[in-house]
């Protein structure tokens, strides 16, 4: 059965309204076309302004640059006019203005030749180049202008303090001083007009002192020491101390005159005196060195050792005491033999004192060491010191207890205060390294008996490693790299001890057990039953004989005598080895 859907209401019929759809496109058409070509036709002038505004930075960029680059070679080629020395007369300025207009004219042309936008700006910058040059120029005119100005001045006072010199002293150079007076003071005003400052009063007085020191220095003589001419400052300065002094040359000794010259005078007078005593240290350290030539010469006798040192003419007392001590230094060995062991003792001694800073140079007074009191005492020398009154390194040298040579300028002890006092660091890591060391070379770790050997070896190791330590610090390495022990991990060339571990037979320093052994004997003079007494009495009788007839540079060399020097010093060991 078909169903049949009821229908209840009707569709209404909805009309649309009437419009020409034809025109209202034409319409809009034509209103967006006329918006696009605005459009369009305003971007492009935008555009357009733009290129023209990017012109336009670009020629005031060239322009900027154009004037930085024309400025510096400006301030150049003045520089370099400036500085060969040209003349800024008017007339040459007027030259080199035109000649920088020129140039300026070429620069420009030469930097923009196909820029003829460029030109409009072309006035002012040429304008503004012109003006800097033209700056530059009379800057500098004025600078030579100053220069030239004081210059005059300057060469014034010289030309007139040349004549001064060249003058034969007497009352008449104040009058020629006098004389020239105005010219200094229109050169004067001149200099100070463009920018110096020079004092009148100052410069007067500076000529005065001049003149009278050129009087003064009549009173001169030959110093029979330098033998160079000096003034006679004793008399110069009693002439200034003296207030009825009152007049140099015709003119008025004022007081701050007088306090000027005896400033002078003084200064000079100490500089002279510090010359005149290098002059003699220099001298006496010269003859000191020919003096050690003749003592360590082999084919003389002592004697004639003592000729020859005695005619060297050593300079003052200082010369005339090392001369006697150099004398007699021979004297005893002709009668005692060579010098003891002592003098070893008393070095390390005199070395440890400064080390720590309680000695500071050779001639000072600071050693009050019982010891030392106890040395000089048995020396019996000619310098007897009072009870703990000190004594000083010299003191040591003259009584024999310091060797000569090293305290002298280049000596061991003298050099060692020298490096203590410029760094006491590295005196101090020194002497560790050789106090370090010595114990092996000595042989005190085997034996307590000390021989004579074995404080030479010791000596000489110290002077050696003194010696290497020193050419290392002149090279500029520095002291630390010198004293570093080297080994097969790490070397190190630079080590000073190139010899550590070799024995003496292989070039070292270490005594081998066989050495310290016989030297142990040899000092306690168990190993001899000679009667030293009697027989060195017994060689005397011998040699008062032969001394009739044989001189005793002669008499040195034979036989007997050599025995019998050999006996005292052998004797004199036993003795004191009884004695410890």
């Amino acid at each position: 059965m078909a169903i049949r859907i009821p229908r209840t209401t009707r569709t209404r019929q909805v009309r649309l309204p009437q419009t020409n759809n034809l025109r209202l496109v034409q319409a809009t058409r034509t209103d967006l076309a006329g918006d696009i070509g605005s459009a369009i036709n305003n971007l492009g002038q935008k555009i357009l302004d733009v290129e023209n505004e990017k012109a336009k930075i670009r020629v005031q960029n060239d322009i900027i640059n154009a004037e930085s680059e024309l400025s510096r070679e400006i301030s150049k080629r003045n520089n370099e006019l400036f500085q060969s020395g040209y003349d800024f007369s008017p007339k040459t300025i007027k030259d080199k203005i035109q000649e920088g207009k020129d140039f300026i004219d070429d620069f420009l042309n030469k930097k923009f030749p196909d820029r003829p936008e460029m030109q409009k700006y072309f006035g002012k910058l040429k304008f503004d180049a012109y003006k800097l040059n033209e700056k530059f120029l009379y800057e500098n005119s004025n600078k030579v202008f100053q220069k030239q100005t004081i210059s005059t001045h300057e060469d014034n006072l010289t030309s007139l303090a040349e004549s001064i010199e060249a003058q034969t002293p007497g009352s008449a150079m104040f009058s020629n001083f006098y004389s020239k007076i105005e010219s200094l003071d229109l050169s004067r005003k001149n200099a100070n007009n463009v920018g110096a400052n020079y004092d009148k009063e100052e410069e007067e007085k500076q000529f005065k002192l001049l003149i009278m020191k050129k009087i003064l220095s009549k009173n001169s003589f030959i110093d029979p020491v330098t033998e160079q001419r000096v003034l006679d400052y004793k008399t110069i300065r009693a002439n200034l101390n003296n207030t009825d002094f009152t007049a140099i040359g015709g003119e008025q000794l004022t007081d701050d005159l007088r306090k000027e010259l005896k400033t002078y005078y003084e200064k000079s007078d100490r500089k002279f005196r510090d010359f005149q005593a290098n002059f003699i240290k220099s001298e006496n350290a010269k003859l000191f060195l020919r003096a050690e030539k003749i003592e360590d010469n082999p084919t003389i006798g002592l004697l004639q050792k003592a000729e020859q040192i005695e005619k060297l003419n050593f300079i003052g007392q200082e010369g005339r005491t090392l001369k006697e001590g150099l004398i007699k230094d021979l004297e005893n060995e002709a009668l005692k033999g060579k010098p003891s062991a002592i003098t070893g003792l008393a070095k390390n001694y005199v070395e440890d004192k400064i080390i720590t800073g309680e000695i500071g140079s050779v001639g000072e007074r600071v050693i009050r060491d019982q010891a030392i009191f106890e040395l000089f005492k048995s020396k019996e020398g000619k310098r007897k010191i009072k009870e703990n009154k000190a004594v000083s390194l010299f003191d040591m040298m003259v009584e024999g207890l310091l060797p000569r040579k090293e305290i002298y300028d280049g000596g061991q002890i003298s050099q060692l205060i020298k490096e203590v006092g410029a760094e006491p660091e590295r005196a101090k890591a020194f002497d560790a390294f050789i106090k370090a060391r010595l114990p092996q070379i000595l042989g005190k770790k085997t034996s307590a008996i000390l021989s004579d050997s074995a404080i030479a070896r010791g000596d000489f190791f110290t002077s050696s490693m003194r010696k290497k330590f020193r050419e290392g610090i002149e090279k500029g390495i520095p002291y630390q790299d010198l004293l570093r022990p080297t080994n097969g991990i790490n070397p190190n060339p630079n080590y000073i001890y190139t010899e550590e571990g070799l024995t003496i037979e292989n070039g070292g320093f270490l005594p081998t057990l066989n050495v310290i052994t016989q030297e142990a004997i040899a000092s306690t003079g168990v190993q001899t039953k000679i009667d030293y007494p009697k027989e060195i009495e017994k060689l005397n009788v011998i040699l008062k004989e032969k001394i009739k007839t044989m001189p005793f540079d002669e008499l040195e060399q034979t036989e007997e005598y050599k025995r019998r020097e050999k006996f005292r010093k052998q004797y004199k060991q036993q003795q004191q080895e009884k004695e410890k």
